[in-house]
């Protein structure tokens, strides 16, 4: 039973990262269509996009438990509703860079102050509420994930390389494939197919089954490392040293971006590739924390 629970958050996951970074390869092409082929349209998408899981994962965290005593719902039935709205954004966000474009006209050459100003307001009010409902999932599930009292140490990790895998799968099959079979539209409407179908199976789970009560678990103080209790111990810290890892690394991705597509000649494919090469690696550093995390339990047994 528990193996198959696993089992089909581990594909709900794998779709809902394939859908989030086919909408942000998709969603990227037809802004340089609108709006220019031009840097600055690059860093807000990626910006917005980050910007929009992050904080959707900080808000979900702090309201699902609020939700739950209020509606008296399982947390799987929110995080369904949250993959509806994602779905709702293959359809909205390509009228929303169109009507953007048309009234941005006026305003002159597309590297003038005020046209990158207007520009940018438009694509983050465009795409940012459904990266904000990208980012309430892993909160969301992650409290399903407590209903079923799973180990909440590995859980984390286990979802985030199911998500991960997903998104780096979306990432080589949208830009290298999908887009010249299916055209843009229909990319989207697949990614839209995808978040919707994963939709009905939560709602299906939540409303089919009988609600698990939320039960935490904490780590005992005997497992906590000296450098995670360094972090733990002023909660700023930790804050601190993930707010630069973001910096520089987004910050690095973009400059490879740039510095990259005078070689490969093209914008998209040269985004496209490091992403996938990000993403792997991200990857490969969340498979060796689970397994480093199996092997210090299996020696405390």
């Amino acid at each position: 039973m528990l193996f198959n629970i696993r089992s089909l958050l581990f594909f709900l996951f794998f779709v809902s990262g394939f859908c989030g970074l086919l909408y942000q390869i998709i969603w990227l092409r037809i802004a340089f269509a609108s709006f220019g082929v031009i840097s600055p349209i690059l860093s807000i998408v990626i910006s917005v996009f980050m910007l929009g899981l992050s904080l959707g994962s900080w808000v979900g965290g702090k309201w699902i438990s609020y939700l739950k005593d209020k509606i008296n719902l399982s947390a799987i039935i929110f995080y369904g509703l949250a993959e509806i709205v994602i779905g709702l954004g293959a359809f909205i966000v390509p009228h929303l860079f169109t009507l953007g474009a048309a009234l941005l006209l006026p305003l002159g050459e597309i590297n003038s102050f005020q046209y990158l100003l207007f520009s940018a307001l438009v694509l983050g009010i465009s795409i940012f509420p459904f990266c904000f409902a990208m980012g309430v999932t892993y909160p969301f599930m992650m409290d399903f994930v407590q209903e079923l009292k799973w180990e909440e140490r590995t859980s984390f990790s286990y979802l985030y390389l199911a998500n991960g895998i997903g998104a780096m799968f979306g990432t080589i099959l949208a830009a290298l494939f999908l887009v010249e079979k299916l055209g843009l539209s229909n990319t989207l409407s697949l990614g839209a197919f995808g978040n919707f179908s994963i939709a009905l199976i939560c709602l299906f789970k939540g409303f089919s089954s009988k609600q698990l009560p939320s039960v935490g678990k904490h780590i005992p103080p005997s497992r906590v490392s000296a450098v995670e209790s360094w972090l733990l111990n002023k909660e700023s810290r930790a804050y601190l040293v993930l707010f630069v890892t973001g910096l520089t690394s987004l910050a690095m991705e973009v400059t490879w971006i740039r510095g990259f597509t005078p070689v490969l000649k093209t914008t998209i494919y040269t985004f496209a590739a490091i992403l996938a090469v990000y993403l792997f690696s991200i990857l490969l550093g969340s498979q060796w924390y689970r397994r480093d995390l199996v092997t210090k339990k299996i020696s405390q047994l």
